[in-house]
């Protein structure tokens, strides 16, 4: 996909001759440049119309699927045996700043996604469990 895109990227250089050109195309031509079309193998055999080959189907996303309980699963184990080491103590919860004599509002403004391995590890059981259910039903 990364390069038909490049191909579609050096076909329309090509094609505009002045640079100001380029700032004009519209940002629904740019979103369809770059628009990832998954019920095709590939956007320049599609736009070729080739009729030699028959469209295989792209199934990585059904076998990604499949796999990723696992790999959660194989996270949550991770995260929980990082819990019960003795250095994990400062990163088991939510750091409260005005501890290390920092305000709220400046702990907001360096830190933009703060995370924790308690939260982590609520957040990949919430996963795991709404898996198990729509599994069982």
């Amino acid at each position: 996909k990364i390069f038909q895109r490049q191909l579609s990227k050096e076909g329309l250089q090509s094609v505009v001759d002045d640079k100001e050109q380029v700032n004009s195309l519209s940002t629904k031509d740019l979103r369809n440049l770059f628009k990832l079309r998954q019920g095709t193998p590939s956007d320049t055999h599609d736009k070729l119309k080739c009729e030699r080959c028959q469209i295989i189907a792209d199934n990585a996303e059904l076998e990604a699927q499949k796999v990723l309980p696992r790999k959660l699963q194989a996270c949550s184990e991770v995260i929980s045996q990082m819990m019960t080491l003795e250095d994990a103590r400062p990163f088991l919860q939510p750091l409260d700043p005005t501890v290390y004599g920092v305000s709220r509002e400046e702990y907001d403004k360096l830190v933009k996604q703060p995370i924790d391995l308690g939260t982590i590890a609520k957040r990949l059981e919430n996963i795991l469990g709404t898996q198990e259910e729509g599994n069982t039903n």
